[in-house]
């Protein structure tokens, strides 16, 4: 019988809130979870992260550190490409192996040094996506070294309940229909089209709120842009004053208009809640909510056709309650927890006994 693989995990200060989601979700209780430099905040990520010193913000310099944290493991299961130079340092002195998870197939590092190690079976990559894991073989990983592992979103048992009290703490419970773009604010993630279709719907009809919730590197292009469309009275930023939960509880509908995948987390999530959903017609967003199956998507990049497909899923509710019912059924059947966590140790045991 092969032994336990014991696995330790990397992440760092600029991990995205996709990965620390799915951390949250896919490691064991006893794992352990160390950050090279100090840990990201983020008040949806509930384990407890040690971290270690990066002398002068260089992970690689950390790799001595994080070696001694390794001792008796057989995996280091990185989460961010900004902790995988400390984990490659760790892996060539030691010989553990290595799971690289990534948002989406443009996150991945393109060096000659990583596909080689993918294709010696040094290294795994997972992506939450199909069409995430297509492109990464096309950029000449092996096939056999990269993994799709939707992304786990449990079905909340309290959704309906939350939904007035949500309503009345986001400030905008005037308004009869309240759209929500909940994605990590991060360059490509669509909020400026999320505000966009806002604001022209809101001045066709008068009856949209607009609620951004969390925080990102982008935040202040999101508020500025949101400022300048006439409608910001309509448009609350609501930080991390309510969990993304309440937010989602408060919205009819469900906005993700990115120009490029940038992560599907958000996007699960919502589907798990059975929120109608808008979105944009990338690989990975057709993949895990397919058009008029789960969500009705649009070309990315077009205003005009955002704001289409808010106002057919506004106009009719038969349409919002079917699509919504389906998103949750495929959320079940995709990102069921359990399901994506058995897979995740599939291929630590495999890497770690390999």
């Amino acid at each position: 019988m092969p032994a336990m693989t014991e696995v330790l995990h990397v992440i760092d200060r600029h991990v995205s809130y996709d990965m620390l989601d799915q951390l949250e979700q896919l490691a064991w209780p006893d794992d352990r979870i160390v950050s090279v430099g100090r840990p990201r905040r983020y008040p949806g990520f509930g384990r407890s992260a040690g971290e270690i010193h990066a002398p002068m913000g260089l992970a690689l310099l950390a790799g001595r550190r994080l070696a001694k944290l390794a001792e008796g493991k057989s995996v280091i299961h990185v989460w961010s490409t900004g902790a995988l130079p400390a984990a490659m340092s760790v892996a060539n002195n030691i010989g553990l192996r290595i799971v690289l998870s990534l948002p989406c197939a443009g996150a991945a590092p393109r060096t000659r040094q990583i596909i080689n190690w993918a294709g010696q079976g040094r290294i795994a990559l997972t992506v939450p996506t199909a069409p995430a894991a297509d492109r990464l073989i096309q950029a000449g990983f092996k096939a056999s070294a990269v993994h799709v592992i939707p992304p786990p979103a449990p079905i909340p048992s309290d959704f309906h309940a939350r939904r007035e009290p949500a309503r009345q703490a986001s400030g905008l419970a005037g308004f009869p229909c309240l759209l929500a773009a909940t994605s990590e604010m991060v360059r490509d993630a669509g909020h400026k089209y999320a505000s966009w279709a806002h604001a022209i719907a809101q001045h066709m009809h008068g009856r949209f709120g607009l609620i951004f919730p969390g925080d990102g590197p982008h935040e202040s292009h999101v508020r500025f842009f949101a400022a300048t469309t006439g409608f910001d009275d309509a448009v609350r930023f609501t930080g991390w004053r309510m969990e993304r939960l309440d937010v989602m509880a408060a919205a009819d509908i469900a906005l993700f208009f990115a120009t490029k995948d940038t992560g599907v987390s958000a996007l699960a999530a919502a589907m798990a809640c059975g929120l109608p959903i808008a979105g944009a017609a990338t690989p990975d967003i057709c993949w895990l909510a397919p058009h008029e199956k789960a969500a009705i998507l649009v070309s990315p990049g077009v205003p005009r056709l955002a704001t289409v497909a808010v106002l057919r899923l506004f106009e009719n509710e038969t349409l919002r309650r079917d699509l919504g019912q389906a998103a949750r059924a495929r959320a079940a059947e995709l990102c069921d927890p359990d399901k994506c966590r058995a897979m995740l140790k599939d291929i630590h045991n495999r890497l770690g006994n390999g």
